[in-house]
């Protein structure tokens, strides 16, 4: 496969990952900013919840070096204020179910990832497909992954081609990829 063919086909790849969305990475979560209600969401229970009681729900982040349990008791003491108790246990119960969930399935697709790339890796490495063939075939490998075998194909096929396709380099230097891992600052003078 020629090298603009390659380009191609991992555009296409990183394409369909870009469309079929986030795994939800391994920071943030559910709970994520919930120092900052402004009306840019937050969790459920503050819907129905005063502004009086947003604002104290706010103040409880306002302490950057507070342990998770501290935040966790302080947010229990304001569900008791403010009679939410059972709202926010019901979105800790739903938050624990999706955490085990996401796990059990990040779990499962390590496991898939070795005879996923092998399958991706022979549709790249196939001389003998068309670009749109390469595209057809890649498009109905990744529709067949979870979102989280998605994800780690994705970041071992992005990962391993950072550099560009002629070892690593810059579009300067005669490869198609970046100054991104090959000892280039961003304004492209070297280490």
């Amino acid at each position: 496969m020629s090298s603009s063919s390659l380009f191609l086909s991992i555009s296409f790849v990183l394409l369909v990952l870009s469309l079929a969305g986030p795994m939800g990475g391994m920071g943030g979560g559910p709970m994520q900013g919930m120092g900052t209600q402004r009306g840019h969401g937050g969790p459920p229970f503050l819907q129905n919840a005063t502004q009086e009681a947003r604002q104290a729900f706010e103040k409880i982040f306002e302490t950057q070096n507070q342990t998770k349990a501290q935040i966790k008791t302080a947010i229990d003491a304001w569900a008791t204020t403010y009679g939410l108790t059972a709202e926010v246990t019901a979105f800790n119960t739903q938050m624990d179910t999706i955490k085990t969930e996401k796990r059990a399935n990040v779990t499962s697709a390590v496991g898939e990832l070795s005879n996923a790339l092998t399958q991706v890796y022979a549709v790249f490495d196939n001389d003998n497909l068309t670009q749109s063939e390469v595209e057809t075939q890649l498009k109905t490998l990744f529709d067949s992954f979870s979102e989280e075998l998605k994800e780690l194909v994705g970041a071992a096929i992005g990962g391993g081609m950072r550099g560009g396709m002629k070892g690593g380099k810059s579009a300067e230097e005669g490869g198609m990829g970046g100054g991104r891992g090959n000892g280039e600052r961003q304004n492209g003078a070297h280490h």
